[in-house]
């Protein structure tokens, strides 16, 4: 499922969607807003083509 998941956000970034959809899916995954901060840093971090922020 991860594989999955690292598809939709190379889909999101190469479709160059907004940080906020990002952030969305983030959401959904964790299931929780106060790891949504630091999961977004967390793919940041592993995702460099979203760096941009």
């Amino acid at each position: 499922m991860g594989i999955w998941i690292t598809g939709v956000l190379v889909f999101l970034a190469l479709l160059g969607a907004p940080v906020f959809a990002v952030e969305a899916s983030v959401l959904l995954f964790t299931g929780g807003t106060e790891q949504r901060r630091s999961g977004v840093r967390t793919l940041l971090g592993h995702l460099p083509f979203l760096r941009h922020r």
